[in-house]
């Protein structure tokens, strides 16, 4: 991929070209999709330069991220897997995230937006011991609200999250920011800790976008595995 210097694009830096030839048709039908869902209100467009050659416009910034909820879809298809969140402090973003993608409906069963203890307790079946021992930002909790979704929403995998978005709430123990992330499958049950330094609406992006990168991470290391292996 070359990058396209014309009077015509002065100061389009981010234009970047390739000729459609030396794309595959599954690539380029991803690639579209893609544009399609975050830069619906850019012109994607076609040209002949020169005269016989047909170029692709191509945006490549933050192409890793802006490719991952399709990456993810692609993945849990492959693998003939359904998925299940649970969110607490990202209130329903990455249920968002994962339904601008067409089609999703064959893999992501749905999410439970269980934001307090209650709705933990009632809807995702934690543990009022847990989260009076622990808190709702724990590894602990995570694990559970995971397991809980997964078994709620006849999943094959359950994604959680729950954190201290901000500006408030935070304490010397669990500072602003801490986020904790749960993945449960029958057989494997993982968790992460993160600390974000932002406001609120960052810390709530920057959680939702870690816990596809940890699905993304588990989907991908388990590339030689069947929907068998989770039944």
């Amino acid at each position: 991929m070359k990058a396209f210097s014309h009077p015509f694009h002065a100061g389009c830096e981010n234009l970047f070209f390739t000729p459609l030839s030396r794309v595959s048709n599954a690539f380029l039908t991803r690639l579209l999709r893609v544009f399609w869902l975050r830069f619906q209100h850019l012109t994607l467009a076609t040209w002949h330069l020169p005269p016989g050659t047909r170029y692709m416009c191509c945006i490549i910034a933050r192409m890793d991220d802006l490719a991952l909820e399709i990456q993810i879809g692609e993945l849990l298809r492959k693998h003939g897997w359904r998925l299940a969140v649970a969110e607490s402090c990202t209130g329903g973003l990455i249920g968002h995230r994962l339904t601008n993608v067409p089609g999703s409906s064959t893999y992501y069963m749905g999410s439970v937006t269980a934001y307090a203890y209650e709705a933990k307790v009632r809807l995702l079946g934690v543990s009022w011991d847990t989260l009076e021992k622990h808190g709702a930002v724990s590894r602990a909790t995570v694990l559970e609200m995971a397991r809980g979704v997964r078994r709620a929403l006849a999943a094959d995998i359950g994604l959680s999250v729950s954190g201290i978005a901000g500006p408030g709430g935070g304490t010397p123990e669990k500072p602003v920011g801490l986020t904790w992330i749960g993945l449960s499958t029958p057989h494997d049950h993982l968790a992460q800790e993160h600390i974000w330094q932002g406001d609120r609406l960052h810390n709530k992006e920057a959680s939702a976008q870690a816990a596809l990168e940890m699905l993304r991470d588990y989907l991908q290391s388990r590339t030689g595995d069947s929907e068998e292996v989770l039944a």
